[in-house]
């Protein structure tokens, strides 16, 4: 009997000791996972740097650099690197719907409120580029607005607000936001884009959850292009 309690506690001990070590092997896989983020975050704003300025895969690029970018610098705050620890500690996905829809209406009727008190002042003083930003609109193949509808929202919102936030703040990540528009030759689109990043950043604190301003982000540049086509190319 002794013998054969020794040997149920032996092969206890040896199933142990393969958990731990298939644990410790899920680890590593997990940080050469956040490890290849970074290095390929890195790699492709080098790419976009030097060789993909005016292509148009720009776009592509960029967003494929902020996604693996944001995972790489979550998983350094993150004392399990996984997956799953990762988004639950950005509310992903939300624990409660109400709240999230409730904070989604607040937020995108806050930024269309505030967007538009700030394009009249600025319109007063003679800051009023929309041209620029529409003709800017205007040479991008049609296949790339889809993608700024639906995937940019994504991208910029775990880079920026998830990632960048608690690094920079509120201020220092939407004035990073900002800098990212001014390609566009506006005043008012890059004073406009540090507004829309303090207003998603404060989304993202109170409601604890990346999907508001994920949401509020979406519905914004859908609202603004269907303006775009509606004024551009169909009353024009």
């Amino acid at each position: 009997m002794r013998s054969r309690g020794s040997s149920c506690r032996a092969q206890g001990q040896a199933f142990l000791r393969k958990m731990r070590l298939l644990r410790e092997e899920m680890k590593m896989s997990n940080r050469d996972l956040f490890l290849f983020s970074g290095v390929s975050s890195f790699l492709a704003f080098l790419v976009l740097l030097f060789f993909y300025r005016e292509s148009f895969f720009y776009e592509i690029f960029l967003h494929l650099s902020f996604l693996f970018g944001a995972f790489f610098l979550l998983s350094i705050d993150s004392k399990e690197q996984n997956i799953k620890k990762i988004l639950e500690r950005i509310g992903l996905p939300p624990k409660d719907w109400k709240q999230f829809f409730l904070f989604f209406a607040l937020g995108f009727l806050s930024l269309i409120v505030v967007l538009f008190l700030i394009s009249t002042v600025l319109g007063h003083f003679g800051y009023a580029d929309n041209e620029r930003v529409f003709q800017k609109l205007s040479s991008v193949p049609f296949w790339i607005l889809p993608f700024a509808v639906l995937i940019a929202p994504f991208t910029e919102e775990l880079f920026f607000r998830a990632a960048l936030m608690p690094r920079f703040g509120v201020i220092g990540s939407s004035l990073l936001f900002g800098v990212m528009h001014i390609f566009y030759g506006s005043v008012m689109e890059v004073v406009g884009a540090i507004i829309i990043g303090i207003l998603l950043a404060m989304a993202y604190k109170k409601s604890r959850t990346i999907m508001v301003p994920i949401a509020i982000h979406l519905f914004y540049n859908l609202l603004s292009l269907s303006l775009y086509f509606l004024y551009y190319r169909v009353l024009l």
